[in-house]
C-alpha cells in the first residue's frame, strides 16, 4: 500500500524494480498522481528489507521503595560530612 510521501521512485528502489516496471503494471500514466492508500502491483520484485524500530525500553525498578531528599539545612549537613 502506498504511503503518504511515498514516491514511485522510492518504492521501486525498495523493491527492486524499475519506476517504468511500476508504472506498466498499475497502468499509471503520470508518476505524480500516485495517491497513498493505493495498492500496487509490484511485478518480480523482493521483499523490502526490514526496518529496523526503535522499541522504548522500560526503566529498571528498584527493588528499594523511594525515600524523599532531605532537602532541610540538617540534611545538607548530614550529607557534607
Amino acid at each position: 500500500m502506498v504511503a503518504k510521501g511515498e514516491t514511485l521512485g522510492g518504492i521501486a528502489s525498495k523493491y527492486g524494480v524499475s519506476v517504468a516496471t511500476l508504472k506498466e503494471a498499475n497502468d499509471i500514466k503520470d508518476d505524480r498522481k500516485l495517491i497513498a492508500g493505493h495498492v500496487l502491483v509490484i511485478p518480480g520484485g523482493r521483499k523490502p528489507a526490514a526496518t529496523a524500530k526503535p522499541t522504548a525500553k522500560a526503566p529498571a525498578k528498584s527493588k528499594h521503595a523511594a525515600t524523599p531528599k532531605d532537602d532541610s539545612l540538617w540534611g545538607k549537613l548530614k550529607s557534607s560530612f
